[in-house]
């Protein structure tokens, strides 16, 4: 979904956003549980105030184990959007306040609300999903699942070319 910045009126529109094209799919799936909107309005001729909401379940697989696992994951956000120039500073390092980190300035006349909630699903989404904190996970020899049956992999190493150094840590 766009929105044309030059459409933008004084009081607030809100849109709600159907349908899940925006929600990465790599993330896993993801089940809506509210709706998911937007809404615009305008502050000034070239600033514009965007605010908007998601919530859901996530449902992938356990980076350990590779069960599958269910997560919640809502957002809020808020944004000050902008056709003005942004202006870049050439200094190494330079200290941004909270109001630069929530300034998004556009490149054209459009306000790309999928790019927006996919940013926003990516930085509220785990980066690796956990069926619990203690999970064990998988063999990587025998494939066994560790959280439920035990491995059967042969503990005996003698015959490894590795097999010395263990002679040596004993000593």
């Amino acid at each position: 979904m766009k929105i044309v910045f030059d459409k933008i009126i004084g009081k607030t529109q809100r849109y709600d956003v159907d349908g899940l094209s925006w929600f990465p799919v790599e993330l896993g799936t993801f089940v809506m549980k509210e709706a998911c909107w937007v809404s615009v309005s305008r502050l000034d001729p070239e600033t514009v105030m965007l605010r908007g909401r998601f919530a859901g379940t996530l449902k992938g697989r356990c980076g350990r184990c590779g069960v599958c696992v269910e997560e919640d994951v809502k957002s809020s956000f808020e944004y000050v959007v902008t056709d003005q120039k942004e202006i870049i500073s050439e200094l190494q390092e330079v200290e941004c306040a909270d109001d630069d980190v929530n300034t998004l300035y556009l490149h054209d006349s459009e306000i790309d609300i999928d790019e927006i909630l996919r940013e926003q699903a990516y930085l509220e989404s785990p980066v690796r999903m956990l069926c619990s904190e203690s999970c064990r996970g998988v063999c990587q020899g025998c494939g066994a699942q560790l959280n439920s049956e035990s491995c059967s992999c042969s503990t005996d190493y003698s015959d490894s070319p590795f097999a010395i150094l263990g002679k040596i840590n004993k000593k």
